[in-house]
């Protein structure tokens, strides 16, 4: 039993607080004459004759017992930090992808910069569409209207891949909207 000075969110040895552990690894200790449910006192006491370290794994509000592992904390800590890591490469990678237009866009280009759109989204990819006016462009109403029906045109095409959440939004001489995947 060692001390251990790296950061642990679980309770070790004399920290638990619980009067009855409930220890769940005893098949792999290979010892029959060990209890299921002992003293705090006891599981302690084992867990020094085995040369190991009684860790908390959960309570158990029901029976208030402490759920405990009878392993060493550096082995517990190394698989924590495996399983994290694993937890965080299986999460799904989204990240948001922009898509600049401009008013006067041919219609070749505004497919292509659909069907990039399109990719986008079926691969889990949150997609902004951003249209920004320069120059004269700026004042006319007009062009701001054709701008937003412009936009309101590209987010219609996707309505198969993705929806947005709210419509174009105006934050100066720049409209935009996000498209999220269904």
């Amino acid at each position: 039993m060692r001390r251990q000075e790296k950061k642990l969110d679980n309770r070790v040895n004399e920290q638990i607080d619980a009067q009855l552990v409930r220890i769940v690894n005893i098949e792999a200790l290979d010892q029959d004459d060990i209890q299921e449910v002992m003293p705090l006192k006891s599981a302690i006491a084992l867990a020094e004759d085995m040369e190991t370290d009684l860790i908390e794994i959960a309570l158990n509000q029901k029976e208030s017992t402490s759920i405990c592992k009878l392993m060493d904390v550096d082995k517990f800590i190394y698989q924590e930090k495996k399983k994290a890591k694993q937890a965080k490469a299986s999460r799904p990678k989204s990240e948001q992808k922009e898509i600049k237009l401009s008013v006067d866009i041919a219609e070749n280009d505004f497919n292509t910069k659909e069907r990039h759109a399109r990719e986008f989204l079926t691969k889990g990819n949150y997609v902004k569409v951003s249209l920004q006016l320069r120059g004269r462009r700026q004042g006319s109403q007009v062009i701001r209207d054709n701008a937003t029906a412009l936009i309101l045109k590209f987010i219609d095409n996707l309505s198969d891949v993705g929806k947005t959440s709210a419509m174009p939004a105006w934050q100066g001489n720049r409209v935009f909207v996000q498209v999220n995947p269904k």
